[in-house]
């Protein structure tokens, strides 16, 4: 799984289990989100890492690979969702399931559509800006070697770094 890919799949989760939480309340969910304030910040740097990532790798060699599937994105929003919920009900006191359980379903599938389509969009868009020479490829030089044949002469160290001084420093008391 490519960083943009878990990126995506992070954005996709916190959106689903915000919308879950729109379409069906619970009395009790304030008890175990008090961590979701921090959780925007998060995913924006996750973003920001993987487009980082995406743009330095524009212009190397592909490897012939095919992005996840709406259904592995899907099921892996579940997973997500489900590992995140039971263990907000477990540290919270609460029981392992909730009467929103099954509105998640559908909207994980959906999301699973919204992350494969943005996956592959990006691919296509990516490879469209190297064909037209948009983005340029990256050019790697060669780490700088030094010219002369002398061996480097390294500075012999100090009395005091050899320990051969006559006394120490005074003390100041």
């Amino acid at each position: 799984m490519t960083l943009r890919a878990a990126a995506l799949l992070a954005l996709v989760a916190f959106g689903v289990h915000e919308a879950r939480y729109l379409i069906v309340p619970d009395v009790h969910a304030n008890a175990g989100h008090g961590y979701l304030s921090a959780v925007p910040v998060l995913l924006a740097l996750a973003l920001a890492f993987a487009l980082g990532r995406s743009l330095t790798t524009v212009g190397r060699p592909a490897l012939a690979r095919r992005g996840p599937s709406w259904g592995a994105c899907s099921a892996a929003l579940l997973a997500i969702h489900g590992g995140q919920e039971g263990l907000e009900r477990v540290l919270a006191g609460g029981g392992p399931f909730d009467a929103g359980l099954l509105v998640v379903v559908p909207l994980c599938i959906v999301g699973g559509l919204v992350v494969c389509a943005l996956l592959r969009r990006t691919e296509r868009l990516l490879e469209a800006a190297v064909a037209a020479g948009a983005l340029p490829r990256p050019r790697i030089s060669a780490p700088a070697t030094i010219a002369s044949g002398a061996p480097l002469r390294v500075p012999a160290p100090s009395g005091m770094a050899r320990h051969l001084a006559g006394r120490s420093p005074p003390t100041l008391g």
